[in-house]
């Protein structure tokens, strides 16, 4: 891949399998409601992602530390890109998954 910070979605879901990587989806509520996510996966619109990934901030998320590598991913590609260049700024191992499609792809479990 031409990006260091992309991930395919096989190498993702091996990650999530060993415990190395915890899922991000950055879409909005409404779209997750209505087409579901990856079973595990954190949900935390883009929107919010500027006060919830970094670490000084009081409304930090602890949770995108819980794992080494956080792979995000959205509806076409462009959110999730967006998150990965943010959160890589404030110092999280991150990877661009790319969208949910590319994960249900490869045989990652959703929850729709």
């Amino acid at each position: 891949m031409s990006n260091l910070h992309e991930i395919s979605a096989s190498d993702a879901l091996a990650g999530v399998q060993a415990g190395r990587i915890q899922l991000l989806d950055v879409r909005n509520p409404a779209e997750i409601e209505a087409n579901g996510t990856a079973v595990g996966a954190l949900c935390i619109p883009l929107s919010a992602l500027r006060i919830k990934g970094d670490p000084n901030s009081p409304e930090f998320d602890p949770a995108l530390t819980a794992r080494p590598t956080l792979a995000v991913f959205c509806a076409v590609g462009a959110r999730s890109a967006a998150a990965t260049e943010l959160l890589s700024g404030y110092g999280h191992d991150v990877r661009d998954l790319g969208t949910l499609r590319s994960w249900r792809d490869a045989g990652g479990a959703t929850t729709q």
